[in-house]
């Protein structure tokens, strides 16, 4: 998705960006909490 974001930005869909950062994001975050719980 980085890539398309940065080289085909006009291609985006608002509504995939919405969706991943609500679905997808959240679980990413905690398990990067935990990483940092454990080796910080």
């Amino acid at each position: 998705m980085r890539d398309k974001m940065v080289h085909v930005y006009f291609m985006i869909s608002p509504t995939i960006i919405w969706e991943t950062s609500r679905h997808d994001l959240a679980p990413l975050a905690d398990v990067v909490k935990v990483l940092l719980r454990e080796y910080a």
